[in-house]
């Protein structure tokens, strides 16, 4: 197991202030070449290193507008 997706996952931490477990999913989806991401519980439509956006699945369903 490499120690690289720890460190990039901890950039990700310093420069969008996610959460540690949070930042570990982003790195993940970042690292298999992901262009959106679903979370309820992360910003919707928030744009990561101009490559991936997060979606929130349930958005137009609970009236967020």
């Amino acid at each position: 197991m490499s120690t690289q997706p720890s460190f990039q996952a901890l950039k990700l931490i310093e420069n969008y202030k996610f959460s540690f477990y949070d930042a570990l999913i982003i790195n993940a989806a970042l690292n298999s070449k992901c262009h959106i991401l679903l979370s309820e519980d992360m910003q919707h439509g928030q744009l990561i290193e101009n490559n991936l956006q997060i979606v929130n699945p349930f958005f137009n369903v609970i009236g967020y507008i």
